[in-house]
């Protein structure tokens, strides 16, 4: 019998409650090992030496907000699907995670079958772009770069677009 690998994910939340309940929602789908956070400064000390497949990320928290953290990360992993909740949702914040290369955005109160299959389709994409570019920092596939970077964008343009669909039937 084959086993599942599980993605590994990060969730960051200053809500407690909130925090917990994402956890708990991914945790229980058993496609995930879920490291969780209470806030962003933690998130971004932990994920500074940690890879993850994704990361699930509230917007709007003290100290360090998600975007504040999201481009942060992007310096250390440039390819790192990150997926946001928010209780404040604004056209604003939404163009610039979306500038930035966010995955997603998500309003709070959400659907935990929608969050199970935004973070599968994110985590998904950021576990190929990892084989990509491990794959072609061996050497072995520099010829095809150009080939594989298409065929990653037209995987990822699938996957994006089965979550969409999911969200909005």
């Amino acid at each position: 019998m084959l086993t599942e690998t599980k993605f590994k994910v990060a969730i960051i939340d200053d809500e407690p409650d909130i925090l917990d309940y994402l956890s708990r929602i991914l945790t229980e789908s058993g496609h995930f090992e879920v490291l969780s956070f209470d806030s962003a400064k933690k998130a971004h000390q932990a994920l500074s030496t940690t890879q993850v497949d994704a990361v699930l990320s509230d917007l709007s928290m003290p100290e360090m907000d998600g975007l504040t953290l999201f481009a942060s990360l992007k310096r250390i992993y440039p390819d790192l699907p990150v997926v946001f909740v928010t209780g404040y949702p604004g056209e604003e914040h939404i163009i610039k995670a979306l500038q930035l290369g966010a995955c997603d955005f998500i309003e709070k109160p959400f659907d935990p079958d929608i969050i199970v299959e935004v973070m599968i389709a994110s985590a998904k994409i950021g576990k190929l772009r990892h084989q990509i570019n491990s794959y072609l920092s061996s050497g072995k596939g520099e010829a095809n770069r150009e080939q594989l970077y298409k065929h990653l964008q037209t995987i990822q343009d699938i996957l994006v677009l089965r979550a969409f669909n999911h969200k909005h039937p």
